[in-house]
């Protein structure tokens, strides 16, 4: 199907800017930094060869706003059967002022360094039809350091759709039947990408052994994962 998305761009400084729009796409590393790539109508999850923006390019006064349109149009064919994302940038543009050398003699070589700021908001297309939303933990482990100990836990999406997950940690002293749930952390897992997330122990913790079982609950599973692991606080 078709659809149109709006992206309101406020200008809260006290002069003019102006900014260009454009679509990246991108990948991801395992602790979730996106790697921008150049649009490619090849990239087997691109959304952005679907995509089209308009305007390109904004002038906005001080505290005026304005909106982007990004139209999707997902073809009806196998190629739209599956999860596709991209980022829209919007990137600050700055006038480049001549730079005259402070040489009068020749021989020197100006330059000057522009700072710029840009936004990325990332598109994510989920189609119904994708059945096959799978996450697997492929690792959990407990891990002692000298500052501070964690717990572990890597997360593959071997699906073909982009999973909306929840982690979390419960560890139990065997005991006394001391427990704690370490913090939850929320994160989205694109197909074919593995995350890592490590839950750091409190420093207070007792001494002794525990069980430690961590969890990822994800939209539309129709279980939760889990693993298990033992360690002990000396």
């Amino acid at each position: 199907e078709e659809k149109t998305i709006k992206i309101t761009v406020t200008n809260n400084t006290a002069k003019k800017n102006s900014f260009k729009v454009s679509m990246v796409d991108f990948d991801m590393n395992s602790g979730g930094k996106a790697m921008f790539l150049p649009p490619s109508p090849d990239r087997e999850y691109s959304l952005s060869r679907w995509c089209t923006v308009a305007p390109t390019f904004i002038e906005l006064e001080a505290g005026e706003k304005k909106k982007v349109s990004i139209n999707i149009v997902v073809p009806a064919n196998e190629e739209g059967k599956k999860a596709a994302w991209t980022i829209v940038m919007v990137e600050q543009q700055v006038p480049r002022d001549r730079l005259d050398p402070t040489d009068s003699e020749g021989g020197t070589v100006a330059f000057g360094v522009i700072p710029t700021y840009a936004f990325g908001v990332f598109v994510y297309q989920n189609p119904p039809n994708v059945d096959n939303n799978n996450v697997e933990i492929t690792n959990f482990k407990y891990n002692e350091l000298d500052s501070s100990s964690n717990i572990e836990i890597k997360a593959n999406n071997i699906g073909d759709g982009i999973a909306y997950c929840v982690a979390y940690v419960d560890i139990t002293n065997l005991t006394t039947g001391y427990q704690k749930r370490l913090l939850v952390k929320r994160f989205t897992i694109v197909p074919k990408l593995e995350r890592e997330f490590r839950f750091t122990l409190p420093d207070d913790l007792p001494k002794g052994d525990y069980l430690a079982v961590g969890v990822i609950d994800y939209k539309n599973a129709d279980e939760i994962k889990a693993a298990k692991t033992k360690f002990t606080i000396k």
